[in-house]
C-alpha cells in the first residue's frame, strides 16, 4: 500500500525529470565544446547523479520488493514440542 507522495509513479517521475536534466547537462557541455574546469565539474557531478538516481532505484525497488515480501509472507506455524515421558518440572 503506497501514500501518495511514495508512490512508484511518482519516483519515476522524478527520476525522468532528473534523468533527463544530467543529459541535457552533458549534452550542452560537450556539444558546446565547452572546455573549462566548471563544464568538466559539471559533466563529472552529472554522471554521478545518474548513477546515484539508477542505483537508488534500483535498490530502493528491491529493498520494498523484498519489506512487502516480509510483511505480508504467510507466517510458519511453530512446530509442535517433543512429547516426553517425564512429567514437568515445579518451580
Amino acid at each position: 500500500m503506497a501514500t501518495e507522495w511514495g508512490s512508484w509513479d511518482r519516483r519515476r517521475r522524478f527520476m525522468y525529470v532528473l534523468s533527463t536534466f544530467c543529459m541535457v547537462v552533458i549534452a550542452y557541455c560537450l556539444l558546446g565544446n565547452l572546455d573549462t574546469q566548471v563544464a568538466e565539474t559539471a559533466v563529472t557531478m552529472a554522471f554521478l547523479g545518474l548513477l546515484g538516481i539508477c542505483g537508488s532505484y534500483v535498490f530502493g525497488a528491491t529493498w520494498q520488493d523484498v519489506s512487502t515480501a516480509r510483511t505480508f509472507a504467510p507466517r510458519r506455524a511453530r512446530p509442535p514440542a517433543p512429547l516426553s515421558d517425564e512429567p514437568p518440572e515445579d518451580k
